[in-house]
C-alpha cells in the first residue's frame, strides 16, 4: 500500500512538471537578430549626440540612464586619450578618433541573443550581451579637422545663358558638392530668380537681362573633415553667406549675383562743335533718358571727361585752360562713357556725336570712350539782319528776304504749305498759318513772321549775338538741327487806311472787286468817304476803270502790290 501511495505521487509530480514546462515553453521571449541605430556622427566642435534613432517599429531603445558620462545609456569615448567625453561640456576635437557604446534594452517580450548583431549609420558595429542588455560599440573615422573656409567657382549669370551646375573647387579641396537630386536641384544646386519670384528651371531655363539671381549650393566633408558654424565660403571671390547642419554635417552656401546688365547698342553723345576762335566745348551730356553717361574724370588735357586734339598738322592735345579753336582747323574730340548700375556696353555698338557717326573704343582696362573728327572747325557769325516788306492790310506777305551779309548766311530755302525759302506768316489774332499766294493781311491784326537760317559754307550761327529784323532788335532766337537759326519778329497791322479795301472789311478780294465795278457802272455809288477813298486804287484823285483794272490785276495776283 505504501509503495503504491509513492507511485501516485511521483506520477502527479511528473505531470505537474512537464505542465509546468510546456507553460513556461509557451511565454519563452522572441531573439532579436539585428539592430539598427542612426546617430550623428563627430565633428569637429560639434558637441555629440546623445538621442539615439533607431527603425519604426523596433522592439529594442537606449533607456534613460545618465550616470557619469552616460546619457541616455550612449556614451562617447576618446580612443587617442581614453577619457570618456563629458556630455555637458565637451565637443569633438579634430585630430582624435572617438567610438560610441550604446547600450540597447529590449522591448517586452524581445530579447538580445548572442547572435545578434548591429549596424550604425549604416555601418557594421561590434556587440557584447550584457545581462539583458546590448551593448553596441562603433569607432568613427579620424577627425583629420575643420574646415575653416570653403572657395567654389561657377560660372556667373549671363542673359541668355543655361545655369551652371558644375561647381569647380580648389585642388585638393576636403569637400565636394552633395549628390541632391530633386525638383530644382542638380548636384547639390539650385538657381533661384529674385525677380520673377521663382526657381530656375535646370532643363529649359536661361538667364534674362535685368534680372537678380540667387545661389543655393549644398558641399559635404570628405572623409574625417567636418564643417561648423564659423566655416567661411567665397563664390567667385565673393563673400557668400553659410549655414551649417550639425545634424548632416552639409553645410549650405548662398548668393546673391548683382543684376544681370542689360546691354546698351546704341549711343549718342552732343556738345558743341569747334568756332574758330572759341573755347572747346568739355561739358558733353546724353540725351533724357540715356542709360549711360560721361565719366566726370579730369586730368591733364582731359576735363569733365572730354578730351580735344587739334589733328592739323602735326597735331597736338588742346589745353581746357588755354587752348581756342583755329580757324579750318580739324579736331578730334574723346568722350569717356559709364552705363548705369545695371546696364553694360557690349558688342557692336552703335555711336554718334552731334547725330554724326562715331566710333566706339575700349581701353585694355575695359573703358568706354567715343571719338569723333568734326569737319575744319567754322568761323562765327555775330551778326544777322534781315529785311523783309512790312505788312500792309489788304496785301500778301513778303517772302524774299533781303540779307545784310547773304556771303555769311542765308534763307534755308525749305518750301512747304505755309513756308517759302524758310520764311513763315502767322495770324496769332486768328491763330492760323497764312498760305503763300492767296492769304493776305488784314487791317487790325498781329503777325509773326519766322526766318530759318542757315550759314554760309566755312561759317556757323551757334554765336550769334545780334539779330534785326527791319532795323528792330529780335531777342527771339532758336536753334534747329545742325546750324539752323531761327529767328522771328511781331507786326501788327495798321486799320485806318487800306487802299482796295472798297466794302471796308479789313481786307482786298474778290468782293471789292464787285463792289469797285458796280461804282464805276453806276450800278450802285459808293457812298462812304473811306471806301471812296480805298476806291482811288491809282491813286490819281479819281475812281475810273484805271482803278478797276489794277485792282483786277491785284486780286488775280498778277501785281504783288496796290
Amino acid at each position: 500500500m505504501k509503495h503504491k501511495s509513492f507511485r501516485v505521487l511521483r506520477f502527479l509530480l511528473v505531470v505537474i512538471v512537464i505542465a509546468a514546462a510546456a507553460h513556461i515553453s509557451a511565454f519563452a521571449a522572441a531573439g532579436i537578430s539585428t539592430v539598427s541605430i542612426t546617430i550623428d556622427a563627430p565633428a569637429a566642435g560639434a558637441y555629440p549626440d546623445y538621442t539615439a534613432e533607431f527603425p519604426d517599429g523596433a522592439m529594442y531603445y537606449s533607456d534613460t540612464y545618465d550616470v557619469g558620462s552616460f546619457h541616455n545609456d550612449i556614451q562617447w569615448l576618446n580612443i587617442v586619450s581614453g577619457v570618456a567625453v563629458d556630455p555637458d561640456i565637451d565637443t569633438f576635437q579634430p585630430g582624435y578618433t572617438y567610438q560610441a557604446n550604446i547600450f540597447l534594452t529590449a522591448s517586452p517580450g524581445y530579447e538580445f541573443t548572442s547572435g545578434t548583431t548591429a549596424k550604425v549609420n549604416g555601418n557594421t558595429a561590434q556587440t557584447e550581451l550584457s545581462g539583458n542588455q546590448l551593448l553596441v560599440t562603433y569607432t568613427f573615422p579620424k577627425l583629420n579637422g575643420t574646415i575653416s573656409s570653403v572657395s567654389v567657382i561657377l560660372d556667373a549669370p549671363a542673359a541668355g545663358a543655361q545655369p551652371d551646375y558644375t561647381a569647380e573647387f580648389p585642388d585638393g579641396a576636403n569637400y565636394q558638392s552633395t549628390t541632391l537630386f530633386s525638383g530644382a536641384f542638380r548636384s547639390g544646386i539650385l538657381w533661384f530668380d529674385e525677380t520673377a519670384k521663382e526657381n530656375v528651371d535646370p532643363l529649359t531655363g536661361r538667364f534674362k537681362a535685368g534680372h537678380k539671381y540667387s545661389l543655393t549650393m549644398y558641399l559635404e566633408p570628405k572623409g574625417g573633415y567636418s564643417f561648423n558654424y564659423e566655416t567661411a565660403a567665397l563664390l567667385n571671390g565673393q563673400e557668400a553667406d553659410t549655414n551649417w547642419n550639425s545634424g548632416d554635417g552639409e553645410l549650405r552656401v548662398v548668393y546673391s549675383f548683382p543684376a544681370i546688365p542689360i546691354p546698351i547698342d546704341s549711343v549718342s553723345i552732343y556738345l558743341d562743335a569747334p568756332i574758330a576762335f572759341e573755347s572747346p566745348d568739355y561739358t558733353a551730356y546724353a540725351h533724357s533718358g540715356a542709360h549711360y553717361g560721361v565719366e566726370q574724370y579730369s586730368a591733364g588735357n582731359v576735363l569733365n571727361g572730354v578730351a580735344w586734339r587739334d589733328e592739323t598738322g602735326e597735331g597736338f592735345n588742346l589745353d581746357p585752360g588755354t587752348d581756342k579753336f583755329q580757324p579750318a582747323h580739324v579736331y578730334l574730340v574723346s568722350v569717356n562713357l559709364v552705363p548705369e548700375e545695371g546696364y553694360e556696353f557690349t558688342g557692336e555698338i552703335s555711336a554718334s556725336i552731334n547725330g554724326n557717326n562715331a566710333e566706339m573704343r575700349v581701353t585694355d582696362f575695359g573703358e568706354y570712350y567715343l571719338v569723333y573728327t568734326f569737319p575744319p572747325a567754322r568761323e562765327p557769325v555775330y551778326t544777322v539782319e534781315v529785311y523783309l516788306d512790312e505788312p500792309i492790310a489788304g496785301c500778301l506777305p513778303d517772302y524774299t528776304a533781303e540779307l545784310l551779309n547773304p556771303e555769311l548766311y542765308h534763307t534755308s530755302g525749305f518750301s512747304g504749305d505755309s513756308i517759302i525759302n524758310g520764311i513763315m506768316w502767322y495770324d496769332t489774332t486768328d491763330e492760323f498759318s497764312l498760305l503763300p499766294g492767296s492769304d493776305v493781311f488784314e487791317a487790325g491784326h498781329e503777325y509773326r513772321v519766322t526766318v530759318d537760317l542757315l550759314p554760309a559754307d566755312g561759317y556757323t550761327l551757334r554765336v550769334v549775338t545780334s539779330v534785326e529784323i527791319n532795323d528792330v532788335h529780335i531777342s527771339l532766337l532758336q536753334y534747329g538741327l545742325g546750324e539752323m537759326l531761327t529767328v522771328e519778329r511781331h507786326f501788327t497791322v495798321g486799320g485806318d487806311i487800306s487802299r482796295g479795301d472798297v466794302n471796308l472789311d479789313g481786307k482786298v478780294d474778290s468782293s471789292d472787286l464787285t463792289t469797285l465795278a458796280r461804282h464805276v457802272a453806276g450800278i450802285s455809288d459808293l457812298t462812304d468817304p473811306q471806301a471812296l477813298s480805298n476806291a482811288d486804287v491809282t491813286g490819281e484823285g479819281d475812281i475810273s476803270a484805271s482803278d478797276l483794272t489794277k485792282l483786277a490785276r491785284f486780286v488775280a495776283q498778277i501785281e504783288d502790290t496796290l
